[in-house]
């Protein structure tokens, strides 16, 4: 039975897409359901359903009933199931507009629904078509194909001259009748002109080779090697087509790596070379083919959907040729490797030739795969290294390979070409995407650092990106802020109610953005929004998938409110949107142990009653892993043991060697402030910062390690990591002054910032940085630390320090300061059983702190967070506060969270572009599950 004309085969390609396809709009379904409004769209997805099992259902019981009757396909049933197939693709075109309304926001449709569609239909129409140019063409190689060749040619050439002479001249309209009747008639000529291109193909691939034949040889080398290298090199833009295809563009994917055009050059050679006898040939060519196999697979796969629109491309600027190829070549890939199988079945055995052939068909993707995932394994060390600091080996990192990935991510977020059916590279793309990056992406924020720490490449806009620390949009005004606050005597704790009321003074859809400065002990457990006359409560949700929501609604102009962390002592509030004078109204609910103060855009709140229920004694917890230091203590604070701290110098050099004329400069800009300092060389220490950092003592020969430092970038954030973790994990009665000390031209880098670090080490406050003038310059901890507060003259003296202890513990040495302070000592790996919500935010802030000091910050601990966040209804830096309008975008969070939890803690959503669902990968699946049954059905005649 011929493998075109197998019920099995038939009933295998039909129902495996067309079930994955009901499965996909399903899921749709269930996520745009709230939004559908009208009868006509809910009945539109109820006849999509329908038609979709109905060609299911019949297609599979005909094809079981010839099953049964051990019968091939016959041609009336081929022609049934290629007008059947037509039918269900012309009504699911017509259905589109009614599946997703304009009404549904962009973000939540699907916008590749209809190609999902023609990807699930095609292969059905495509083995029809090919099973009638086999049942049809009984005794091929006695055929001519020059026939079926006029006629393919001619086809086009009909079209082109009815198109442009005769309707002109015959002056029809395009409406009503004659409009349906176009489309049934290009559909009609387009089946015909396909019908007669496979069909000339296959009677020259089964034409005997005799010598001095060339017929079949020219033909073989025109269809196998000039149309696939015309159509990539078309398709590239190699070669323009006026303003259509110009060179850059891609239209229907990035294909003009070298290795596509090698592959497909290859593959023709070898599926042009005679059909010598010998066994060690026939062999060779039998596994290169197998190998080309999988090529040829990939574009069919690529083209199915748009072969609708072959002939139209051919006559619009000929790239159908691209097109084409793979529909042509295919056949004549199976016939050919067919033919070499039954051939070497005289030498080999099937137990042989089969798993061979398997392997050979498997090269190509395996190759890739592994290609991939050394690019997964690179990119992951290098986001190891960067935002993981804390590991007991340094992480190395290849260059050549970490280039290639952030080049290949870079290409991968440009976007799509004016001209494109698609960006990147098809499948492949996907593929990459699930593999490397855990579908997500890398913001451009980290692609900068990354390009900046090993390759010491500036960004355009060089300088550490804060989310935050933005006040309130200027036609947007906070005109009231109302507190209720309540002691709960059981869990001696406070819960206080802010209630913002804020009001657009003008414009139209403005947004609303707050900067809540909080103190420590005081966290936040509930967020509220009014929306439409309703008060939503906001979702507690991992804050990556909260923010990509967030930014997808605003584009909507929909109604979300948005609380989260933006540093460890601020919160960034943003609520959208507001129309002309209107007022709205939102509300933060904070738990805390003692009446503190906040700041709601430099507006002062009080939460609590001062002077009531005060707190008596700090709250230590070594079993927890924190001791919060209270705030009505201050006075008693000045009383505690005190010790006058010494003075540490931290110098961090710019080691990068991206300025190898400013290192002498450099050196005695150091020398001047040591000296000037008056500091004891035994206590200053040098950090090396280049890519990787290398700590010594000022008194060693710091200079010549400088000048042995490999290139790369100015990671300066890793050196004051460093050092804060020593501090915690040290104490000691010293006041360290951290000096960072560029070189000329050149910048630090700074990644996540340095204030969730600092937060765990509360002396460390400000840090300075030397300029090549030899001016000392502040930067805050707790800011963007590119960010300039002032300068000084000289470093400030050491500060006298107070002593804090805890059981268990190493006594910890704190500025004297009257604000209230959490501690963090060791906190376990797991949340203990505590009851107490204040005391379980108090362990999950510490925790979090902890991690951020130490480096702690891979997946597993990242998980532990956001988990902890949701088991304790506690906002954490990990999470964040969204009030929702609807059912659909709860569903939409659900759906994004649980992808971001699946993948690396280091990538992001993208918030840039609203990505699409990736191509369907369940095609390759198909495709791959075809060919292993079709090996493992061969048998020799």
């Amino acid at each position: 039975m011929n493998i075109f004309t197998s019920p099995r085969w038939l009933l295998i390609i039909n129902a495996v897409p067309l079930l994955l396809l009901f499965a996909f709009g399903y899921h749709q379904y269930t996520l745009i359901e709230p939004l559908l409004e009208f009868d006509e769209h809910f009945a539109a997805w109820w006849q999509a359903a329908a038609l979709t099992i109905g060609t299911v259902v019949i297609v599979s019981s005909l094809c079981a009933f010839f099953v049964a009757q051990q019968q091939e396909l016959s041609v009336w049933l081929l022609l049934f199931v290629l007008g059947i197939s037509c039918g269900n693709l012309i009504l699911g075109i017509a259905l589109t507009a009614d599946l997703q309304p304009w009404s549904i926001p962009r973000w939540l449709r699907e916008d590749n629904l209809s190609l999902y569609h023609l990807t699930a239909i095609m292969p059905t129409l495509a083995y029809s078509l090919l099973g009638l140019v086999v049942k049809l063409t009984p005794e091929p190689a006695e055929r001519s194909y020059w026939p079926d060749l006029s006629k393919a040619v001619g086809i086009p050439l009909a079209v082109y001259l009815f198109g442009t002479i005769i309707v002109p001249l015959l002056g029809f309209r395009i409406s009503g009748f004659v409009e349906y009747f176009f489309v049934i008639a290009l559909a009609t000529v387009t089946l015909l002109f396909l019908y007669f291109l496979v069909r000339t193909a296959y009677i020259l691939v089964s034409r005997r080779s005799v010598p001095g034949q060339t017929g079949r040889t020219i033909g073989l080398v025109l269809v196998a090697i000039i149309a696939p290298l015309l159509g990539l090199a078309l398709n590239n833009g190699a070669l323009p087509f006026g303003n259509i295809v110009s060179p850059g563009d891609h239209v229907f994917g990035n294909f003009s790596h070298p290795a596509f055009y090698l592959i497909a050059g290859v593959n023709g050679l070898l599926l042009c070379l005679p059909r010598y006898d010998g066994s060690l040939y026939r062999l060779g060519l039998y596994l290169g083919r197998c190998v080309g196999a999988a090529f040829i697979l990939y574009f069919f796969l690529i083209f199915l959907p748009y072969l609708p629109f072959a002939l139209l491309l051919v006559l619009a600027f000929g790239l159908g040729l691209l097109m084409l190829s793979p529909l042509v070549l295919l056949p004549v890939q199976v016939k050919l490797i067919r033919e070499d199988y039954d051939y070497l079945r005289r030498y080999f055995a099937a137990p042989f030739l089969l798993p061979v052939g398997l392997l050979a068909f498997l090269t190509l993707p395996i190759v890739v795969t592994i290609n991939y995932g050394y690019d997964a394994v690179a990119l992951d060390r290098a986001l190891t290294y960067v935002y993981e600091p804390d590991q007991s080996a340094e992480v190395r990192v290849a260059p050549a390979r970490l280039r290639r990935v952030l080049e290949n991510v870079s290409e991968r977020r440009s976007g799509r070409n004016q001209f494109a059916f698609s960006d990147g590279t098809p499948y492949l793309s996907g593929f990459y995407r699930w593999l490397v990056l855990d579908n997500l992406t890398l913001s451009q924020e980290k692609l900068d650092d990354l390009n900046q720490v090993f390759f010491g490449v500036r960004p355009d806009n060089p300088g550490f990106n804060s989310q935050g620390n933005q006040l309130g949009a200027a036609e947007v005004k906070l005109t009231d802020v109302t507190t209720d606050s309540r002691f709960d005597e059981t869990t001696r704790t406070w819960r206080t109610r802010v209630e913002l009321e804020m009001t657009n003074t003008q414009g139209f859809r403005s947004e609303f953005r707050a900067a809540i400065s909080v103190p420590d002990g005081a966290f936040v457990t509930d967020y509220y929004l009014d929306i439409e006359g309703r008060r939503e409560h906001g979702i507690l949700a991992e804050r990556k998938s909260a923010t990509w929501v967030y930014n997808n609604i605003v584009n909507a102009s929909r109604d979300p409110g948005f609380l989260r962390y933006d540093t460890p002592n601020l919160l960034a509030l943003n609520v959208f949107p507001f129309t002309e004078n209107q007022t709205r109204t939102t509300g933060i609910e904070f738990l805390h142990k003692e009446p503190l103060s906040i700041t709601v855009n430099g507006t002062n709140v009080q939460l609590g009653t001062p002077g009531l229920h005060p707190l008596t004694e700090d709250v230590v917890s070594p079993a927890l892993g924190f001791h919060y230091v209270r705030k009505a203590g201050h006075t008693d604070n000045l009383a505690r043991a005190q010790v006058q701290g010494e003075l540490a110098l931290h110098l961090v050099l710019d080691a990068s060697r991206q300025h190898d004329q400013g290192e002498d400069a450099l050196i005695n800009n150091v020398a001047a402030l040591v000296k000037k300092a008056g500091v004891a060389p035994e206590r200053i220490t040098v950090h090396l910062a280049g890519t990787y950092v290398q700590t010594l003592p000022y008194t060693d020969d710091w200079a010549s390690a400088l000048r042995a430092t490999p290139p790369g970038g100015f990671f300066a954030q890793r050196a004051v990591e460093r050092i804060l973790a020593d501090y915690h994990a040290h104490p000691r009665p010293e006041d360290p002054r951290i000096v960072v000390v560029p070189s000329s031209g050149n910048d630090p880098v700074w990644t996540t910032g340095l204030a969730a670090p600092a937060a765990a080490l509360p002396q460390a406050e400000e840090f300075y940085r030397l300029n090549s003038n030899g001016v000392l310059q502040r930067h805050a901890f707790s800011n963007n630390p590119a960010v300039i507060l002032g300068k000084l003259t000289d470093l400030p003296a050491a500060r006298p320090l107070r002593r804090v202890s805890t059981d268990g513990q190493p006594d910890q040495y704190l500025p004297i300061s009257a604000v209230p302070q959490l501690l963090v000592t060791t906190p376990p790996e797991t949340m203990p059983d505590v009851t107490d919500t204040w005391s379980q935010a108090a362990h999950l802030f510490a925790r979090h702190q902890y991690n951020q000091l130490y480096g702690q910050t891979n997946t597993a601990a990242w998980l532990a967070e956001v988990r902890g966040s949701f088991q304790a209804g506690v906002l954490m830096p990990t999470t964040a506060f969204l009030a929702l309008e609807n059912e659909a975008q709860k569903e939409a969070l659900r759906r994004k969270q649980a992808e971001v939890l699946r993948a690396n803690a280091h990538l992001d959503v993208s918030n840039e572009e609203i990505r699409r669902m990736s191509e369907p990968w369940w095609v390759w699946v198909l495709g791959l599950s075809l060919f292993l049954y079709f090996a493992g059905r061969v048998r020799r005649p």
